[in-house]
């Protein structure tokens, strides 16, 4: 499997493991759309946590979300109503630690499970006026979430794969 393959593969069990952590965490249904820079343009402001991959595979998951949307996100995991305000530096610390749960749930998916892999602790962003311009050294996805009126955009970047680690020769 080739270098693109595998990137597609990683992205994907990203993406459906997110969609597992949204609806059994946050009672949350996410829909998987393929994402294209020049359709759909980042808002404005994000909140963008990520971690670092480092052994067999090494590169660089983010996931990013609206700053609305992480208010939204963080009353969900409280209980609350959505829309309620939430405290930013909670808001920032849930969306880490969403980063954090997702690639600790990818590692263990069964296509993963056999690399050894070492996560760094999340770090934090906020951008502003996001550039919508696509970098070939990543792969993203959307995933839509209707019920709350807003988007997750996870990207991986900069993915080395030394050999075909998801056949078992590396």
């Amino acid at each position: 499997m080739d270098m693109e393959a595998q990137q597609c593969v990683m992205l994907n069990v990203v993406a459906e493991t997110t969609c597992n952590i949204l609806k059994y965490m946050m009672k949350i249904d996410g829909t998987l759309n393929s994402m294209d820079a020049m359709t759909h343009p980042p808002p404005q402001v994000l909140i963008i946590a990520s971690v670092r991959f480092a052994g067999d595979i090494n590169g660089l998951l983010s996931c990013a979300v609206e700053q609305g949307l992480g208010q939204d996100l963080v009353a969900n995991m409280m209980s609350m109503e959505v829309g309620s305000v939430v405290d930013p530096g909670l808001v920032d610390s849930a969306i880490g630690e969403l980063v954090n749960i997702i690639a600790g749930n990818t590692l263990a998916d069964e296509k993963c499970q056999k690399l050894k892999v070492s996560l760094t602790p999340p770090e934090l962003s906020i951008v502003r006026q996001a550039d919508a311009a696509y970098d070939n050294s990543q792969v993203s996805q959307l995933i839509e979430l209707p019920e709350i009126d807003g988007e997750i955009r996870l990207t991986l970047t900069d993915m080395l794969f030394p050999g075909d680690v998801f056949s078992g020769s590396h």
